[in-house]
């Protein structure tokens, strides 16, 4: 059985839609919906029965008094925020970024205090002995071959 529909082609189901959505005030409907689903609640018994249980919800609804809110709120709202955006930003980075990186970084900086605490001063000493040894080495190739500059 076919739903029953305005003049316009709006159904009941579409009504109800309507009606929960912006309540039984036809000045609070969509322009382009408003004559349509007028029409159907003058024509239609079930449709006007929805308009009707709707505005009786509304009428209740207004009856009721509006919650007390308590002057605090604003200010703990307001409190409970993040204070800035770089707070936020340098929490988000702490926790997704800088703690894997820390991770893959340890080993690196052990290996690296290790490394320079075993020596013992006589690195330089060594180094440059070696260097002048094998400065030695070329000079003597070169004069026994007889191609000194």
């Amino acid at each position: 059985m076919d739903e029953p529909q305005s003049p316009g082609g709006f159904t009941t189901a579409a009504l109800a839609d309507l009606l929960d959505r912006h309540g039984s005030n036809p000045e609070r409907w969509p322009q382009a919906q408003r004559a349509p689903a007028l029409a159907l609640v003058q024509t239609n018994a079930d449709a006007g029965r929805l308009f009707d249980e709707a505005r009786a919800l509304d009428v209740a609804l207004d009856a009721l008094p509006a919650p007390s809110m308590p002057s605090r709120l604003p200010g703990q709202v307001l409190d409970a925020l993040p204070r800035d955006f770089a707070e936020v930003a340098l929490d988000w980075l702490a926790a997704n970024f800088w703690r894997p990186v820390g991770f893959a970084l340890a080993p690196l900086l052990v290996g690296f205090a290790l490394g320079n605490a075993q020596q013992d001063g006589t690195g330089d000493l060594e180094d440059a002995v070696t260097l002048l040894a094998f400065e030695e080495v070329q000079l003597f190739d070169l004069a026994e071959n007889g191609n000194a500059e």
